[in-house]
């Protein structure tokens, strides 16, 4: 089945691959009872990426440094941890994942996307940083959307798809930009049914929790 998607001529002036054209506007074409429709940077205000401390700023102890290979599908990965001196986190505050927070990966191809809550009484985990290939999302608008709700839908395949599809670069060296992650559309529920995923997602992570303190 042919589908199309009518789009202004400026539209196109950072890409022109209709298969991202036909799927976005279907989204924002979307109509149920009680659905509303955003595009995240309608929902979150800030969305930033990190700061790397650079190959010499990297020490056997110190602050926390996450990268993108501790951002896993759904929690955080506690493996392979790097750290960076105190005196270049004291400069870096910015680029400290605050609770409820959600941190993704923003490069590589086949890992961009990946999306989980900082939730530092979940992982015991407060003061660390990001790198610049990991993005977070600051400032989420609570009363449209919970975070947790949020969370959920960008693991969902609407959420993954697009992510993918904002991607930009050549094979193996992928990159996904705040203004692009900005664009992504989200489909907002009903507050009771954002509140039941809410609390899923809670469980899902205290029985995280709970397995890795075994």
């Amino acid at each position: 089945m042919m589908h199309l998607a009518e789009i202004d001529i400026s539209e196109t002036k950072d890409r022109c691959d209709p298969n991202y054209f036909v799927f976005h506007k279907e989204l924002l074409n979307f109509r149920q009872p009680g659905v509303k429709i955003f595009e995240l940077g309608e929902l979150v205000k800030n969305i930033f990426r990190g700061k790397s401390p650079g190959r010499e700023g990297y020490v056997d102890e110190g602050v926390l440094v996450l990268k993108s290979v501790n951002i896993g599908n759904y929690f955080l990965e506690k493996a392979r941890f790097s750290y960076a001196k105190e005196g270049f986190y004291q400069k870096n505050k910015k680029f400290n994942p605050k609770d409820e927070e959600i941190i993704l990966t923003s490069t590589g191809e086949g890992t961009i996307g990946r999306a989980i809550i900082f939730l530092p009484q979940i992982y015991g985990i407060d003061k660390c940083l990001i790198t610049e290939k990991v993005t977070i999302l600051r400032n989420i608008d609570r009363q449209k959307i919970s975070p947790y709700y949020l969370l959920a839908f960008l693991w969902s395949k609407y959420g993954k798809l697009q992510l993918e599809m904002y991607s930009r670069g050549s094979t193996g060296r992928t990159e996904l930009y705040p203004k692009d992650i900005a664009k992504v559309v989200i489909l907002v529920p009903e507050w009771n049914i954002q509140k039941e995923i809410e609390e899923l997602v809670k469980k899902a992570h205290q029985k995280k929790k709970l397995a890795d303190e075994k």
